[in-house]
């Protein structure tokens, strides 16, 4: 049910853009004869919504938008090229350390490495600088020592 869902809408809004793959998508999934150009789009189900999840997930963007612009800043003088190239030290509240436990931040910004500090200001402070050790070459990530994620490799 909620796979078809998350189709459907995904076939809806990309049907402008992607317009003879989404009509093909939709033919092949629905068993109506009317064009997916015709169909309106889904009222989601009131029981979706989960407003504690879409705060967290805010803040989580919030954070990662000031890391981004502490990475851009590195980027633009040429301390580092990629983003992977980046070890990020994030000072947050304590409200916001509790809303980043379990969220990795290396993922989520795209970098080798990210430290999550508590401090007592409530501003977000970012120290981006470039990473240090050897890049894997399954994941790209600049690592000291060996790959957890890829073991296996030889870095």
């Amino acid at each position: 049910m909620l796979l078809n869902i998350i189709l459907n809408s995904l076939l809806k809004w990309f049907a402008p853009i992607l317009s003879f793959t989404t009509e093909e998508i939709y033919q092949l999934v629905s068993k109506k004869e009317k064009s997916i150009h015709l169909e309106k789009f889904l009222d989601f189900p009131k029981n979706f919504k989960n407003q504690e999840l879409y705060i967290k997930w805010m803040e989580l963007i919030r954070i990662r938008d000031i890391c981004n612009m502490s990475i851009e800043e590195k980027r633009a003088s040429k301390e580092i090229g990629s983003s992977l190239e980046a070890s990020l030290k994030i000072k947050i509240s304590k409200q916001l350390f509790d809303i980043t436990k379990n969220i990795d931040f290396a993922e989520l910004c795209i970098t080798s490495h990210a430290e999550i500090l508590e401090h007592k200001d409530d501003m977000i402070k970012v120290t981006t600088i470039k990473a240090k050790g050897d890049k894997c070459p399954v994941c790209w990530k600049i690592i000291e020592g060996s790959c957890s994620r890829h073991p296996q490799s030889k870095i």
